[in-house]
């Protein structure tokens, strides 16, 4: 059973499964197997059982809370997962950069680098911009 159905991610927007062939349990395993994780280890990032990943990788059932939980444990957006469409950020491409490098960071890393980034932007604020 292929699950296909038209849904809404946190920001409000609109996502359509029709739009790809691939499906979601299809898409999570392919991007795993590129991580070079098993199921245990995405399970163990996640916070979720192993029965979990293999139940949305077969398709049988996608709860959403599980399905953001794995997206995070692989560093990529929800709509990613659901849709195969990586939705830029900003229309500003060094900020859509940022980001990618961001998703490829631990927590602990994605902390340094906003604190650091707080830093800059006190330094060079846009004219004109209070903050």
């Amino acid at each position: 059973m292929r699950l296909v159905e038209n849904w809404r991610d946190r920001e409000g927007n609109i996502c359509d499964m029709a739009k790809t062939d691939e499906s979601i349990g299809s898409r999570l395993k392919r991007i795993r197997l590129e991580r070079g994780l098993t199921q245990v280890d995405l399970a163990r990032k996640a916070g979720v059982s192993q029965s979990t990943v293999s139940v949305v990788e077969s398709d049988q059932r996608v709860h959403r809370p599980d399905l953001f939980r794995l997206a995070d444990a692989l560093n990529i957006d929800v709509h990613t997962l659901r849709t195969g469409e990586e939705r830029p950020i900003s229309t500003d491409s060094r900020i859509n950069s940022v980001v990618r490098l961001m998703r490829g960071m631990s927590i602990a890393g994605r902390s340094i680098l906003l604190e650091r980034a707080k830093e800059i932007a006190e330094e060079h604020p846009i004219h004109g911009a209070k903050s």
